[in-house]
């Protein structure tokens, strides 16, 4: 069904659950919670024999939950009902007798909910448009250079999204560049933060080649970035000609960090300069 699946296995550490099932519940965007039968409950006065269900699928259900996750859950006959945190989640257990036609209720569920294998729980970055040139008062024509951040969720905006330097790296001599901390600029707009509609995408001021005023030929190019700040403390001291290795992060209020590397090549004249994803 077009659906990149995780199924937790053979993980026996505390450190593989934290590093490996914590990470994959957390950038998955489905949950499916399947209560095995285990050992059989001794002294029950019921004439139905009843067994435990699964505690470490019980402890993933409780992550998932705490992540608000879409669940489908499935519970095998027998199974003690409302155990664990079924009893206190809103989560309606559909159950199964034969386990050999337990996929395909799973896939017939599936189709009844409608979900959607090309989305994502998470931000992206993407170059839409390579640049934009523009007149600058008293400072003549520069070139924005912009990346795109793409909201891959389907119905969730991010919201509260800003713009960092994660760091700056010469090509050739691997030296690294001393950076603060200060937001960049989303392109066209005014303020730090700004908000990313689901399925859309948002481009911010990756760097900016200026040239002295009204002449674009036999002159040397000025590099920048759209930085709040009102301080040169927090602008970076540039190298004149060398290539450059720029990493970027995107903090949201509802999304997960990313951050990319980009590689900006550099030469004398305009067209020389190129930004390209790593």
């Amino acid at each position: 069904m077009n659906f990149d699946s995780y199924v937790a296995v053979d993980h026996q550490s505390l450190r593989a659950v934290k590093e490996n099932i914590f990470h994959e519940l957390e950038s998955s965007e489905y949950f499916i919670f399947i209560d095995f039968k285990r050992e059989k409950i001794v002294g029950k006065e019921d004439s139905k024999e009843k067994y435990r269900g699964s505690l470490f699928s019980h402890q993933e259900l409780g992550v998932a939950s705490f992540l608000d996750k879409e669940v489908i859950a499935f519970q095998e006959d027998c199974v003690e009902q409302k155990e664990g945190l079924l009893g206190f989640l809103q989560a309606n257990t559909d159950v199964f007798y034969e386990r050999d036609n337990l996929v395909d209720k799973i896939i017939d569920k599936i189709k009844e909910r409608s979900w959607n294998p090309y989305w994502k729980n998470t931000l992206k970055f993407e170059i839409v448009k390579p640049y934009e040139d523009a007149f600058q008062l008293g400072q003549g024509v520069s070139r924005f250079f912009h990346i795109g951040v793409r909201n891959l969720h389907k119905n969730k905006a991010a919201r509260n999204c800003y713009v960092y330097l994660d760091g700056i790296q010469e090509v050739g001599s691997k030296r690294l560049l001393q950076i603060e901390s200060t937001e960049l600029k989303w392109a066209g707009y005014i303020y730090p933060n700004a908000l990313i509609q689901p399925g859309s995408v948002r481009r911010f001021d990756a760097i900016v080649v200026q040239f002295p005023p009204y002449n674009l030929t036999n002159s040397t190019p000025k590099m920048k970035f759209n930085q709040f700040t009102d301080s040169t403390a927090y602008v970076p001291n540039l190298p004149v000609g060398k290539d450059l290795e720029i990493r970027y992060a995107i903090i949201s209020e509802n999304f997960t960090m990313i951050k990319g590397r980009f590689l900006l090549k550099v030469g004398k004249e305009i067209n020389d300069f190129k930004l390209e994803a790593l």
